[in-house]
């Protein structure tokens, strides 16, 4: 991508969260170069009030 910058970006379609546990979908798109595609992970809150992610899967509709 010489002399150009791509446009990457997320879009949260659902989250949510119940006691320590929280989980979000989300679609991306990073550009001509790297594709698009769905996420989906989950996080887990720690002892410090953290948020840890436990899971990530990155799915690509290209």
């Amino acid at each position: 991508m010489c002399g150009k910058q791509a446009v990457i970006a997320l879009t949260v379609i659902h989250a949510g969260r119940t006691g320590d546990l929280a989980w979000c979908l989300a679609t991306y798109t990073e550009g001509l170069a790297v594709g698009n595609g769905t996420s989906v992970d989950v996080f887990e809150r720690q002892a410090d009030g953290a948020w840890l992610i436990r899971m990530c899967s990155l799915n690509s509709t290209d």
